[in-house]
């Protein structure tokens, strides 16, 4: 039998993606997701947001451009699978949503009752695997049902993040931001808490 020739060994190789060359590195998947917001990107750790976690955001009131924040990973998660909206204290406005890239079809709205029901949600489609977000507006939380938020996301390997109306602020977070509206009207978010970095920016958001 013939020997194949370097070329056709080769012509083998690059026909069969799945085949992996022993000199070449495979690409590394990145761990984070781009917020959509260069300075955003810059200031966090790593350059985006975490695919696994928990963030809190703090607002005291709403509008301020804290949903916007998080609409190009809505957007990007929609397009792989599920993504929830948990207990959103205004109705969702689709035609925005879908203006952003939002699948729509993919998009889950919770409607719940208690701040209980709120974190039971949340906690399960953290879990589920199958989420690949889930926003939640939970309304007070004891320190033990973070923890449990935490693992959750841990297990299900996705991102959860806690919109706080009430400007209270959960224990044991990773990342905390704080949006602001100041005199001139102009929407700010302000990084609190971010592990692995002490820098505190001011980020302009649109509002």
């Amino acid at each position: 039998m013939t020997a194949p020739t370097p070329d056709t060994v080769d012509a083998l190789l690059k026909a069969n993606p799945a085949l992996w060359r022993g000199g070449a590195m495979p690409a590394k998947e990145s761990a984070v997701i781009p917020t959509g917001f260069a300075a955003l990107d810059a200031a966090l750790p790593g350059g985006g947001w975490p695919k696994v976690g928990i963030i809190e955001v703090l607002h005291t009131q709403h509008g301020l451009g804290e949903l916007s924040l998080f609409l190009p990973a809505l957007a990007a998660g929609s397009q792989r699978g599920p993504v929830a909206m948990i207990a959103p204290p205004q109705p969702l406005y689709a035609p925005a949503l879908a203006q952003a890239g939002v699948a729509l079809d993919a998009l889950i709205w919770l409607a719940t009752e208690t701040d209980k029901d709120t974190a039971w949600a949340l906690e399960t489609a953290l879990r589920s695997q199958a989420c690949q977000l889930a926003i939640a507006w939970p309304g007070r939380l004891r320190p033990d049902a973070v923890r449990r938020l935490q693992v959750a996301a841990s297990e299900g390997k996705t991102l959860g993040v806690l919109m706080r109306p009430d400007g209270r602020s959960a224990p044991n977070v990773h990342l905390r931001l704080r949006v602001e509206r100041d005199k001139a009207g102009q929407c700010w978010a302000t990084i609190d808490k971010a592990r692995g970095s002490h820098a505190r920016p001011n980020i302009a958001l649109p509002c």
